[in-house]
């Protein structure tokens, strides 16, 4: 049965398929903002509980060990589902930004005039469970859009890895799916939803909250979503041109899920369902392909050893433009500046941590994805051996009429220094920047900021 409401000149029909979630918990009801808005009342005659259809789509029940990378993202405290996520590499998952409520926490990236600071504190709250069953603390995560729609993308980070051998993570693709192709979505939303009474006392709408929610009789109504929790997909071909699914695929705890292209890499996640979209009736998805480098650069920052390559490839020559500095053997071991041409090992991705005008960068081993580190901070050796990034891991970034320099953060900054201007070896223990602690910084390979 449809129902439908006019407000104005838009008429808006409950046709089943509501939305993905909006606010931080799917299984508590839903927060208005997300589905447009409470119609003002019911129809004269309605009986608001019988107000409901299926699903536009059908889709098909799978088992949670069917591509366990995709999980559920969920509250820590109850295990309550929150919204979908997909494993992107060993500890790191790929969700829907309103699914943390547009906030970041912890993210470690600093700002254009602060370096970045790393999280100590494991709980957010929320945490992931994979297809295997298994649940992990999420310590932190950032977000890319400020609304739903194409930009709502956001990666998170998890308290420990999982084996490759245990759960095979997905890729985004590098290139959008062909129109007309076949993709797949994917998600532990509802089948279906109605039209329910919440219990809660009202004298007015405004008293209400979820999606639809109106007074009635004084007592609150919303749209509820049902059979949460089941892992589904929908098999549907692509709109090349609106970056879209063809037939809406999402219900209410979908949000987060990957859209999938036939070799199985993530193309697109839930992230607007037909009730809160600027064309009515349509499943808009954040666009994963478009936001590639901005995954990638977080997947780094986040991730153990995971390569960011959509950044810069770089080399640096030292003073005396005969040397370049390398990871000995592509990283694992000692940072020398004995090299005399650029091959892999002399070749680093530049991650910048906040935004491509900030200073403050780390440098992976292109070959392996070990990060750079002055040892203890500053004052010693410099090495390429870390999994991940910390303070160690931090350079600043700065450049005059002699050429670049790099320094530590801490206090004092140790600048980087190429021993007898190159040709040896390198320390990060000088307090002041001279010809040694000079180098010419070489883009070899332009990437992509977001």
């Amino acid at each position: 049965m449809n129902r439908s409401w006019r407000r104005g000149d838009m008429t808006m029909r409950l046709l089943g398929n509501d939305c993905a979630i909006v606010l931080v918990s799917c299984v508590a009801l839903m927060g208005a903002a997300g589905c447009g808005g409470p119609p003002s009342s019911t129809e004269a005659g309605d009986d608001p509980a019988s107000v409901s259809s299926p699903i536009l789509s059908s889709p098909t029940t799978v088992t949670t060990t069917d591509k366990p990378a995709i999980g559920q993202l969920i509250l820590a405290s109850s295990g309550a589902l929150d919204c979908t996520a997909t494993l992107i590499s060993s500890r790191v998952i790929l969700t829907a930004a309103h699914c943390f409520g547009w906030n970041t926490r912890g993210s470690g990236f600093g700002s254009a005039s602060s370096p970045p600071t790393f999280p100590t504190n494991n709980s957010s709250g929320l945490a992931f469970k994979d297809g295997t069953g298994a649940v992990r603390q999420i310590r932190r995560y950032a977000v890319k859009g400020t609304a739903q729609g194409s930009d709502d993308i956001a990666v998170a980070e998890l308290e420990s890895d999982v084996s490759w051998s245990s759960v095979h993570w997905l890729s985004v693709a590098t290139s959008p799916a062909a129109d007309m192709s076949q993709v797949s979505a994917w998600g532990y939303g509802c089948t279906s939803s109605h039209y329910g009474n919440t219990m809660a006392a009202c004298s007015s709408s405004n008293d209400c909250s979820g999606n639809y929610a109106f007074c009635a009789d004084n007592q609150c109504w919303a749209l509820i979503p049902d059979n949460v929790g089941t892992k589904r997909t929908v098999t549907t071909t692509w709109d090349g041109t609106k970056r879209n699914t063809r037939t809406n695929v999402t219900c209410g705890g979908d949000s987060g899920g990957p859209i999938l292209d036939a070799s199985g890499n993530i193309i697109a996640v839930n992230s607007a369902g037909p009730w809160n979209t600027v064309d009515p009736g349509s499943d808009i998805p954040a666009d994963a392909v478009f936001h590639r480098p901005f995954i990638s650069r977080v997947n780094a920052i986040f991730g153990k050893r995971q390569l960011c390559d959509t950044c810069p490839q770089v080399a640096f020559r030292t003073w005396n433009l005969m040397n370049y500095l390398q990871a000995v053997n592509g990283g694992g071991g000692a940072v020398v500046a004995t090299p005399t041409a650029v091959g892999s090992w002399e070749t680093f991705y530049m991650v910048q941590f906040a935004n491509q005008y900030s200073p403050f960068i780390g440098l992976q081993s292109s070959s392996t994805g070990r990060w750079v580190t002055a040892v203890n901070g500053g004052g010693a050796g410099v090495v390429d051996g870390a999994d991940y990034p910390g303070p160690s891991e931090v350079f600043d970034l700065t450049s005059d009429s002699q050429g670049s320099h790099l320094s530590t953060i801490g206090s004092p900054p140790m600048f980087v220094s190429a021993e007898d201007g190159g040709g040896g070896a390198v320390n990060a223990n000088r307090q002041s920047a001279h010809q040694w602690e000079t180098f010419t910084f070489l883009t070899l390979v332009p990437g992509n900021f977001q």
